[in-house]
């Protein structure tokens, strides 16, 4: 395959994951608000998460790595993440503070990666710490974990602890961040 297509691949699968994600988005309010099968939003899940994967996996196994891949990468997880929490927002499912507190977690992991690449010696692209990285693939599965117990007797339990789960990983992560911030410039 000719390189200069290859090393497009990458950011037309984030690119493509955005648009996914919208289609998710209708699709899942549709299933939910119709009592329909959840197969047909799971397949697209599941599809959205393999794109991501590749991405990432192309762009590193070809040595095309860009801040622009990377940014590009960041957008697309935060649109999706954003997009699929709304029908279960409207369906009452999750509340609007949990999508508001994860929009900010990943601002924080933006902002502080920012920081880390301009006073670390290393230059990484992005830094990721094990709890964010961790409470990040959390936050992003947590649609899907709703969809395969929605119409049981633990979906309020899981998700009220999915929830909390996910909040001691992000304030532990955001507190971790910044103290490591904290450290480069001192």
């Amino acid at each position: 395959m000719n390189y200069k297509i290859i090393k497009h691949i990458p950011n037309t699968l984030s690119i493509s994951r955005i648009l996914l994600s919208l289609l998710f988005t209708l699709v899942l309010y549709d299933t939910l608000t119709h009592n329909k099968t959840l197969l047909i939003p799971i397949i697209f899940f599941i599809i959205i998460i393999i794109t991501d994967i590749a991405d990432g996996n192309i762009a590193r196994r070809t040595g095309n790595v860009t801040q622009k891949g990377t940014n590009l990468d960041v957008l697309a997880d935060i649109m999706f993440m954003t997009l699929a929490y709304i029908p279960l927002i409207i369906i009452k499912t999750i509340p609007l503070w949990f999508l508001i507190f994860n929009i900010l977690f990943f601002i924080e992991f933006i902002v502080t990666s920012k920081y880390m690449m301009k006073y670390s010696k290393t230059g990484d692209v992005i830094t990721y710490d094990f709890t964010g990285k961790y409470t990040g693939i959390l936050a992003i599965c947590i649609p899907l974990i709703i969809m395969v117990l929605y119409n049981t007797t633990l979906i309020k339990t899981i998700t009220i602890l999915l929830i909390i789960i996910t909040v001691i990983g992000g304030v532990t992560s955001v507190i971790s961040r910044i103290h490591y911030c904290y450290k480069l410039t001192s």
